[in-house]
């Protein structure tokens, strides 16, 4: 079973749920935000920190909550994903891009695996190369 520990952000109930539901079925750990506020304090609290975060692309802290994490030393350390539903798959965008990525649930995990299995192991000053 996969360990990896995934938030995910998103202000619409339906939808933060059904990607939950999802992604633990498919063996990760999952906890979820309604909003940005909601994730930081989460992540303050928590007593371990997310491997990724999921934000919601209509939300409007989208964008905002990554410049926060990234000023934070050990919450720069987590990979962030914009993710958006279409249809019965996902589209993913990484800050600061355009180009957004189409993905069925089946990739969709062998891209979670593929960026957090090597950045839990890598020394932290390599784990933003690998996340690039």
């Amino acid at each position: 079973m996969k360990r990896a520990y995934l938030m995910v952000v998103d202000h619409d109930v339906p939808a933060r749920e059904r990607l939950t539901r999802w992604l633990r079925s498919s063996g990760y750990v999952v906890c979820s935000a309604a909003s940005a506020d909601e994730a930081l304090e989460l992540l303050c609290a928590a007593g371990r920190l997310p491997d990724m975060i999921f934000v919601a692309d209509a939300i409007p802290e989208a964008t905002a909550l990554y410049p926060t994490l990234m000023r934070s030393a050990s919450l720069s350390k987590i990979a962030y994903l914009i993710i958006a539903a279409r249809g019965h798959d996902f589209a993913v965008l990484r800050p600061g891009s355009s180009t957004e990525r189409i993905f069925d649930p089946r990739s969709l995990t062998q891209l979670i695996d593929r960026i957090v299995i090597p950045t839990r192991f890598a020394p932290i000053s390599e784990r933003r190369a690998l996340r690039a």
